[in-house]
């Protein structure tokens, strides 16, 4: 196949100027947006995301890549991407959005997404070189990082075939993004813009996991990421909950939920179960307690209810967390002990409520 070259995306750049007439929260029935949609079938007629089938110049470091023209465009096309599913779910709901629901297109996608992203396998480490190349790489990843968060608004079904294609590869650089975010970001960093991005970069995970079920490749990818041991995982989750409850509003919201919902699959997966759970965990799901102190609702996903009833989850599995959790004041009553040693744990535990 021949290479890209610039003219090759006039038909991605013309998609890019009808999409600037989209709205925050279009509505369907709206004549403009009606014609918005209209303009947008007739660009994707002329197949704007061909340029996704060509391959990616793997013989070439991205580093090297990334300071050409075409890679500026190549970036410009996953942003554009990006804001058409965005679109598109916001109209039609994850199960029905007609233009992210191609596998094909996801297909020659990938390749792409892992050679442009920091956090891939065909990266040698995750560092980002100083200067102008380094903002590139930055920027490249950014793109790829809401690439990847779109896979939750399109079908499950879909979405599933996407994240376990060419060996598990979207599966693998989440992971590595949950995990290795900080090289990039900086630890829990104190610029709210940078820490928003750095919790959308880490939840693009636990995002994925709230469509799919955990399946025997993808825990296999998880566990040999932590060198078998998920206590690292439960640590990264607490970390991010911190992180999270620092932010205002809606973004907060939306995070601390997601990762305690991440949490709690992970606390009742068999393989991902942390044999003793860090107490850390326990901390930051009785801050959010203490957050919500008042429900806004009787609404089991109020974030209250959720951590409340994920910490619960966790007590009945490991009882050091719910002596954790009552030193912290959150249970009055004796929670859980194991079969282990119950008399050992029950001592305990009517010491720690005595005191």
């Amino acid at each position: 196949m021949r290479e890209l070259k610039i003219d090759d995306f006039r038909n991605v750049r013309a998609l890019a100027r009808t999409l600037v007439g989209v709205t925050p929260n279009p509505s369907y029935g709206d004549p403009s947006t009606v014609q918005l949609k209209r303009d947008i079938d007739r660009s994707m007629r002329r197949k704007p995301f061909r340029v996704f089938s060509f391959p990616s110049p793997i013989a070439t470091t991205v580093e090297d890549f990334i300071t050409t023209e075409i890679a500026r465009e190549m970036v410009s096309a996953l942003d554009t991407f990006v804001r058409l599913l965005s679109f598109g779910a916001a109209l039609d709901g994850p199960h029905f959005n007609v233009w992210g629901n191609d596998l094909a297109l996801w297909t020659d996608l990938c390749p792409w997404t892992e050679y442009l992203c920091l956090f891939s396998d065909n990266s040698a480490s995750i560092t980002l070189t100083p200067g102008r190349v380094g903002e590139l790489l930055f920027r490249a990843t950014e793109s790829v990082v809401n690439v990847l968060h779109c896979i939750a608004m399109i079908s499950p079904v879909i979405a599933s075939s996407v994240a376990f294609a060419f060996d598990c590869a979207v599966i693998r650089t989440t992971v590595r993004m949950y995990l290795y975010w900080p090289v990039v970001y900086g630890d829990e960093p104190e610029d709210d813009s940078k820490l928003t991005r750095a919790l959308v970069c880490s939840s693009t995970l636990p995002t994925l996991n709230r469509i799919m079920t955990y399946s025997a490749a993808a825990l296999g990818v998880i566990l040999r990421a932590v060198s078998y041991h998920p206590r690292r995982l439960y640590r990264r989750v607490a970390m991010h909950i911190r992180m999270a409850l620092r932010l205002n509003g809606d973004a907060r919201l939306q995070l601390v939920i997601t990762e305690m919902i991440h949490l709690a699959t992970m606390s009742s997966t068999p393989a991902l179960r942390a044999r003793r759970c860090p107490r850390c965990v326990t901390s930051a799901l009785v801050a959010v307690l203490r957050t919500y102190r008042d429900p806004a609702s009787g609404n089991e996903e109020d974030p209250f209810f959720v951590a409340y009833n994920t910490l619960a989850d966790i007590c009945t599995l490991d009882s050091r967390v719910t002596l954790h959790a009552i030193q912290k004041g959150v249970f009055t009553i004796l929670a859980s002990v194991t079969t282990l040693r119950p008399q050992r744990d029950i001592e305990r535990l009517v010491s720690c409520i005595k005191d």
